[in-house]
């Protein structure tokens, strides 16, 4: 779903309209960007793609869950490439059925 070909794609799309905040406004906002992005594909992607395990990725929904319990969006105040990945690589995930829905 990701991978590092969908990753450098967003990150093109931010740089061509930075207007947009898609990357963030800010080093610091970049390099979280960045960070949720590597967390999608390594944590949750690769996992389940690998593996094949839909146990493995319980920590990493964990901790997305407990950071999402406090903000609407995982950098900043609105809508970056990292929401945009996540949004993404947790689609791929509820097609497979990677969590009890019960």
């Amino acid at each position: 779903c990701l991978g590092n070909s969908a990753s450098t794609l967003l990150r093109v799309v931010a740089s061509l309209a930075p207007a947009a905040g898609l990357q963030a406004s800010s080093n610091i906002g970049t390099a979280q960007v960045n960070s949720w992005m590597q967390f999608a594909v390594t944590d949750l992607e690769v996992p389940l793609a690998a593996l094949g395990s839909k146990a493995q990725i319980a920590p990493a929904l964990q901790i997305l869950q407990r950071h999402l319990q406090h903000a609407t969006f995982l950098v900043g105040n609105g809508l970056t490439n990292a929401d945009i990945a996540l949004a993404c690589v947790l689609h791929h995930a509820a097609s497979v059925q990677a969590w009890d829905t019960s």
